[in-house]
């Protein structure tokens, strides 16, 4: 399923193009003296398998998972990368086949161990020449940052001079100890990659509308992390579920466990046309040095300090309507604080409920 609106692609899309981005990048490094030393065929293989299974561990909201488990060590581990890799890698198709057994009948030597070092991000274990690969898909210019930059701006209409040609990136690639290096000559080409790559953040991936959907499912998901129902049904329906069916999976939990607060802003989520909460304070502490002190005391707060801070903003918020409006209109508040690069700080409010 797509993650952001706009940027309309799957997930299958992505690990082809991630696939097709490495073979190319093997190709463009071909005339390197140290080709063989790192690429021998077996090792060859193994990139093209990692390149294609590389986003393997993400799913429908993985994103804000993600998010949550930086914000909270040891939270929800049952989601672990690890925990994932070996769930999906163990799921049989009609034949009875595993992923591995396929990879078997096509690749007679491969190495699955250093496979699943590769895609879990177990440096430690890597021996220097397998570096190569793995910088393929972790780093800057890696495979996966190339495909959706380019497979983005294509989908959301960019023009072509705003974009770059990924054959002129190729030639200014080079193996630099045991890794994937760019000349200075490809400078440019590699600031065109990183604009884009911001601009795409900063305009598409952080608009208003997906930020607000971010919070209002981080805000369901942070207290239910520890909830038994949850943590037993979370692991296979994260495999087998679209995002509307976890978002159906969330309420109904919610409503099972009596959480009126949750529930109440799953209604808004499960909608046809969902509610968002829409954005009354965005504090940035680069922008308002003012409130720097006060952002980074938010910043440190964990979450049921955030929740309990939120509580308190929405009462102060509640009692000046009804003393204005004489209504009875309640108006739920989230205070968030993302992680993510180049996010803002800041207090998101929704539609009266």
């Amino acid at each position: 399923m797509d993650d952001y609106p706009g940027a309309n692609h799957t997930r299958y899309e992505h690990s082809l193009g991630v696939m097709e981005t490495v073979r190319r990048y093997i190709i463009a490094l071909l005339d390197q003296s140290e080709f063989l030393e790192h690429l021998s065929v077996k090792r060859i293989e193994l990139a093209l398998v990692c390149g294609l299974l590389s986003n393997i561990t993400r799913f429908p909201l993985s994103n804000i998972i993600h998010e949550l488990k930086q914000r909270k060590s040891g939270f929800l581990p049952i989601l672990s990368e690890e925990n994932i890799l070996e769930n999906v890698l163990s799921v049989k198709n009609k034949r009875g086949e595993t992923i591995p057994d396929i990879i078997d009948d096509t690749f007679y030597q491969f190495d699955h161990q250093l496979m699943r070092n590769i895609l879990l991000d177990r440096k430690q274990a890597l021996e220097p020449e397998d570096h190569l690969i793995y910088s393929f898909i972790n780093c800057s210019l890696d495979a996966r940052v190339i495909d959706f930059v380019r497979r983005d701006s294509l989908h959301l209409g960019l023009m072509k001079g705003d974009s770059f040609d990924l054959d002129e990136l190729l030639p200014h690639f080079t193996i630099y100890h045991h890794r994937l290096a760019l000349r200075s000559t490809g400078v440019t080409i590699a600031e065109q990659v990183i604009a884009m790559r911001y601009w795409l953040f900063n305009r598409i991936y952080w608009n208003w509308p997906n930020r607000a959907f971010c919070s209002m499912v981080r805000h369901v998901i942070m207290p239910l992390g520890e909830n038994d129902v949850f943590l037993q049904q979370v692991p296979e329906r994260i495999l087998f579920s679209t995002e509307d069916d976890l978002l159906s999976f969330l309420e109904k939990i919610c409503k099972d466990l009596k959480r009126t607060d949750l529930s109440e802003i799953m209604r808004f989520l499960a909608k046809p046309d969902q509610v968002l909460f829409r954005l009354a304070l965005d504090v940035s502490p680069k922008e308002h040095l003012d409130l720097k002190s006060v952002c980074k005391k938010v910043a440190n707060m964990d979450y049921e300090q955030l929740e309990q801070l939120a509580h308190n903003v929405a009462n102060n918020v509640n009692s000046i309507k009804k003393h204005r409006r004489n209504n009875e209109d309640r108006t739920l508040v989230i205070v968030d604080m993302p992680y993510e690069p180049g996010a803002r700080k800041l207090v998101v409010c929704p539609i009266n409920s």
